[in-house]
């Protein structure tokens, strides 16, 4: 387990949002809190699952290049749960960086088109 400095670049069709954070790496996981939403990515060659946890909700992702694949967002209260689907346009894992481009839809209607990236350093 390795303590890394992350940053994190999300672009969507309305603003441009830049945020850092301290987080851990163990193995191809990486886990860190967003403004009080627990993060857990999973790194595979070709594939990245990402899950953001709140105590109101839990999202889980699977993003694979040229793919589309289903989104689970979980409700709590009430229990409630939406499937989206999310179409993968560019997932890039580099060393020390992450882009995913992506177009998520509900039903057949497009949501929003997201561009993530995530760069990271290990301080210790």
């Amino acid at each position: 387990m390795s303590k890394i400095q992350i940053n994190s670049i999300l672009k969507t069709s309305n603003e441009v949002i830049k945020k850092e954070f301290m987080g851990i790496i163990i193995d191809n996981k990486i886990i860190y809190d967003e403004d009080k939403i627990k993060v857990t990515i999973l790194l595979n060659k070709d594939q990245l699952k990402m899950k953001r946890e709140t105590s109101d909700y839990c999202i889980s992702f699977a993003f694979s290049n040229n793919c589309t694949t289903k989104c689970v967002y979980n409700v709590k209260k009430p229990n409630m749960v939406i499937y989206l689907n999310v179409e993968t346009k560019c997932l890039i894992i580099d060393d020390n960086r992450i882009i995913i481009e992506y177009d998520l839809y509900q039903e057949k209607e497009l949501i929003e088109s997201v561009m993530f990236e995530l760069m990271y350093e290990v301080i210790r």
